[in-house]
């Protein structure tokens, strides 16, 4: 690593590698820094013992547990890139119409969507799965067959299962997609187009320079440059890199977190904008479970089509990587003898004699029974033994005669084993994004541990939002009625949200009062240092983020070469 670069990026997801590649490409000097591991084809969990490591500091997935809401993001190299379902939409015009800075509307930033477009190729997928044909019929019954359509996915279709050897012209052979639905634990075929495919591949081929495993801990500045502090990872060691511009992209919780512990803790950045932290937002994200013969939510990338049964909100079809087939099996051969599950539960033994097993499964593995008590309803269904396995398979053969099974590493099934395949294929995921409140607040609280470094913590009041979720609750119950299935895991008052797509914390603004960066996303106060990620975006944008995020990067991108 170089003493000097033009420009140091911190994080290389939507927002770090956008600018990251366009700057280079500018015969800048560009550094970046990248918390995670570099992940190559191959190196995603195929077990669950690869699942279970991909979890934890500088795995694949992120989870982070806060008092009123729990955050998952990707880590490595493409930040949550590597986790997402490829799912790619523009925000309805209307988002725009309040809440931004007045540069910010729909048709100024049209043309950086489009940028974004050419580089992700994003397009539907090219055949239909039950689950597409279950929500499209699901449509028509509500009476918002119109408001149905398909996703726009990032993914390379090519034939299935065969490799082309450039198929976008960024050098990087990639397979045709082969449906296995593990888009979400990360695609060991480079079928799906992850930023390190295409963004970040530009911009190391134009000179970028990435470090992965390298951790930003502060910002300096110093005499009209700054100075950035990191931590080598892998080798436990300490330095620090100069740079004329700085640009934060390390995600909602990253970026703000940082700034926050050079306003509050290391006092290097004191003048940062008292807005800091705040218009927080989930996105309006919530997962429900249907139970749906024929549902074969295996089968297929993890997202294939929307409805929009509200303005606020839409609803997707949800896919299962057939990966946790394994992990349900396992499940139901552990528990098929315990008769009282509920109380084995509530005792914790679960906790303590399965402790290895639900690693791979964070939001099972607290101690807190409030978490476990929200999973029971799921749990119990999984774990009452023969019984539900024999009728799940009565239910499943008058609905579903033509289920393929995708199994890893399997190909003779007992038949205990095929019932449950059948029985998971059987569970219909929605996934739910909508315009929340904005109202949550990254901060950091106390001490940790005796440290004198506060801890982050994210407060959300659940209570504002209540209109919004029983508005999703109805469109829920009328989807589960259309398709005569059953809601076995969803929308509960007062449920601590879960999110995918944290968004806010660094909010955009016309002035130092309404917003902690301007419409360039460059910091109030500090010349030469930017916000390029999802923590910008002043309010819940009701659809995915990663298309706006990186349309704003290549906005801000645009702005810092040209200036």
């Amino acid at each position: 690593m170089r003493k000097f670069y033009d420009i140091v990026i911190i994080g290389s997801g939507f927002g770090g590698a956008v600018t990251a590649c366009r700057l280079a490409t500018k015969k800048m000097s560009v550094c970046v820094l990248e918390r995670g591991k570099r992940w190559k084809k191959g190196d995603f969990p195929e077990t669950l013992e690869g699942l279970r490591k991909s979890f934890g500091n500088y795995g694949l997935f992120d989870y982070k547990i806060f008092q009123d809401v729990d955050v998952l993001a990707g880590s490595g190299v493409g930040g949550t890139s590597l986790i997402y379902s490829g799912g790619l939409s523009k925000p309805p015009r209307n988002i725009f119409d309040d809440g931004w800075p007045q540069g910010i509307n729909y048709d100024e930033l049209l043309h950086f969507y489009n940028r974004v477009k050419t580089m992700l190729k994003p397009s539907p997928v090219p055949r239909q799965f039950p689950k597409t044909t279950l929500l499209n019929q699901a449509a028509e019954c509500i009476g918002h067959k119109s408001d149905w359509k398909l996703t726009e996915l990032a993914i390379h279709w090519g034939e299935e299962g065969v490799e082309c050897f450039d198929p976008y012209g960024n050098g990087v052979p990639q397979i045709g997609c082969t449906f296995c639905g593990r888009c979400i634990i990360g695609c060991n075929n480079s079928s799906k187009n992850t930023l390190d495919l295409n963004y970040l591949k530009v911009a190391e081929d134009n000179g970028a320079e990435l470090f992965p495993l390298h951790e930003a801990t502060k910002i300096q500045p110093v005499t009209g440059e700054y100075i950035v502090s990191y931590r080598n990872v892998k080798e436990g060691t300490e330095g620090a890199v100069f740079a004329k511009r700085v640009i934060l992209a390390a995600g909602s919780l990253g970026s703000t977190e940082l700034l926050l512990r050079c306003k509050h803790e290391y006092k290097t950045l004191p003048h940062l904008s008292d807005i800091l932290g705040e218009h927080f937002s989930t996105n309006g994200n919530f997962l429900v479970l249907l139970f749906k013969p024929g549902a074969a939510s295996t089968f297929g990338p993890t997202v294939t089509a929307s409805v929009k049964p509200h303005e606020r909100f839409i609803i997707e079809d949800g896919g299962l990587p057939n990966l946790l087939f394994s992990l349900f099996l396992q499940l139901y051969q552990d528990y098929q003898h315990s008769k009282e599950m509920t109380r084995f539960i509530q005792r914790k033994i679960i906790i303590s004699k399965y402790s290895q097993l639900f690693r791979c499964f964070p939001i099972l593995s607290s101690l807190e029974v409030s978490i476990i008590s929200r999973f029971m309803p799921f749990l119990q269904l999984l774990t009452t033994g023969k019984k539900l396995v024999d009728k799940s398979i009565k239910l499943i053969q008058q609905g579903d005669n033509q289920l393929r099974t995708r199994l890893v590493n399997q190909t003779t099934l007992s038949p205990v084993e095929d019932a449950f395949n059948r029985l998971i294929s059987c569970f219909l995921p929605l996934l739910i994004e909508g315009a929340d409140a904005a109202n949550g607040k990254i901060q950091l609280k106390g001490s940790w541990l005796g440290s004198s470094k506060g801890r982050l913590d994210i407060r959300w009041d659940n209570q504002k939002n209540t209109p919004f979720l029983e508005e999703i609750s109805d469109a829920v119950g009328k989807i589960a009625e259309a398709l005569d299935g059953n809601v076995i895991f969803g929308l509960v008052a007062n449920q601590k949200p879960i999110t995918v797509h944290p968004l806010g914390g660094c909010a955009m603004g016309d002035t130092k009062e309404d917003g902690v960066v301007n419409q360039y996303g460059e910091v109030f106060d500090y010349k030469g240092l930017y916000v390029a990620d999802g923590a910008i975006i002043p309010k819940s944008i009701g659809v995915k983020p990663a298309w706006t995020i990186a349309a704003l990067a290549e906005r801000i991108s645009a702005h810092i070469a040209g200036g």
